[in-house]
């Protein structure tokens, strides 16, 4: 049986780490790539510390609220906190797939919710495809959205972390928790308590993946605060099995 096309982290990175209403498709502006991209990893050159050159630091705003804490592995059927992270160590890298579409569905009420969504795929410096998703939600909208739900979202039980990224956007509205359905645990759920209020811009909400390929084959939805739904918007997603 061929070995699954997913590299294995050393243990140092382990430890640092819908029911709903279809509505109308919302509009793209970039014609669908179904193929595969791999992230073999580039290494950076290390500073006197021995951290990566050019790599962001963590901002006083984050450190004063005490969100370094990394986050725990997201296993088959689990709800974990998403703490915030830094990009530093492996999550350094390239990107590789930069996606920005607008969005745009009803409410409930017949009220349209609407904003920006912006996937991008890093080509991590361990050799895996990392993802992340920044939801900007329209001044005229009617709702806040308050979930972003990925779909066919593939990965090993093991080595998936989810979290964002404190180190931009510092004014930027993070997740708190992160959610995989139960076995195969295809789809992720990032819950955003306070919700991404009209005028307002999510953190990068961050997948931490342990896989090393990629391809645009998922779906990724937004959920507006009375539970509407928008229709599946393409996403990249690991490469397996």
């Amino acid at each position: 049986m061929p070995t699954p096309p997913f590299t294995r982290r050393p243990a140092a990175a382990l430890a640092t780490v819908l029911a709903g209403l279809v509505l109308p498709a919302a509009s793209f502006s970039h014609p669908l790539d179904s193929g595969v991209k791999s992230c073999p990893g580039i290494p950076m050159p290390l500073d006197g510390t021995g951290a990566p050159t050019g790599v962001p630091r963590i901002d006083a705003f984050d450190a004063a609220l005490g969100v370094l804490t990394m986050p725990l592995q997201l296993l088959y059927g689990t709800t974990r906190v998403t703490p915030g992270q830094a990009m530093v160590g492996h999550l350094v890298g390239t990107t590789i797939v930069n996606k920005q579409d607008n969005f745009s569905f009803m409410s409930l009420a017949d009220q349209v919710v609407s904003g920006t969504i912006t996937r991008k795929v890093v080509d991590a410096n361990d050799g895996t495809c990392d993802y992340y998703y920044t939801v900007t939600v329209a001044g005229t909208s009617a709702l806040a959205i308050d979930r972003v739900i990925v779909g066919q979202f593939l990965h090993p039980k093991h080595q998936l972390y989810a979290s964002w990224r404190n180190d931009v956007l510092p004014m930027g509205i993070p997740p708190d928790h992160a959610q995989r359905t139960a076995n195969p645990g295809d789809t992720i759920t990032f819950k955003i308590a306070v919700g991404v209020q009209p005028g307002q811009t999510s953190r990068p909400m961050l997948l931490d993946s342990n896989v090393g390929s990629t391809k645009n084959v998922g779906t990724l939805r937004l959920r507006a605060t009375d539970g509407s739904l928008s229709a599946p918007i393409p996403a990249w997603v690991p490469n397996w099995p």
